[in-house]
């Protein structure tokens, strides 16, 4: 799922970056310009609306990710805790959340938390761990498919113990547990 998100990321980078590049000036621009500037209004606007609905926590106290030996302390985390329709399988995923941080090694490392409701196809709780650049040849993902409620909610902060995540590519294993705060 995250992976489909990058693309559609660099897909909107890779398309507004194929706008004209004509030096010519726009005469209809300073009517769009004007047509579309925005109108205050005391109804909340969508993209109010899912701030609102969509927490995030600034350095300083974003959480941490245990994994073996080493402690990663995560720079930001983002949160969306409310109940959404899963794209594909049916059923609900309950929340998700995501946090950023950087190896000892100052490698990038992303971790990804979503619970997914029992008529879902994935049932469970979801986390992964990407290390490195999703298109370089280094790049490593864990994850650990869990039981519904394995991870823990309390208001604002998510954690989960006792884990074991299994490598995508050689299968190994590793354990660990998580904290994000968002």
């Amino acid at each position: 799922m995250r992976n489909a998100a990058t693309l559609l990321v660099a897909f909107g980078l890779l398309a507004a970056a194929c706008g004209g590049d004509s030096s010519e000036p726009d005469a209809d621009a300073a009517d769009e310009t004007a047509a579309t500037a925005p109108v205050e209004s005391d109804q909340p606007s969508d993209t109010t609306q899912a701030a609102a609905e969509t927490s995030q926590q600034p350095a300083g106290n974003a959480g941490s990710l245990v994994l073996g030996a080493e402690t990663i302390e995560f720079d930001s985390a983002r949160c969306f805790l409310e109940e959404q329709d899963a794209a594909g399988g049916g059923g609900k995923i309950l929340f998700v959340a995501q946090a950023f941080g950087e190896t000892a090694a100052g490698e990038p490392i992303v971790v990804d938390v979503s619970r997914y409701d029992e008529d879902s196809q994935f049932t469970g709780d979801d986390i992964i761990i990407d290390f490195g650049d999703p298109f370089s040849d280094d790049f490593v993902s864990m994850s650990a498919r869990t039981d519904l409620g394995t991870v823990t909610v309390d208001g604002s902060s998510l954690s989960a113990s006792g884990l074991t995540f299994v490598d995508s590519t050689d299968l190994a294993e590793q354990s660990g547990s998580f904290q994000i705060n968002c």
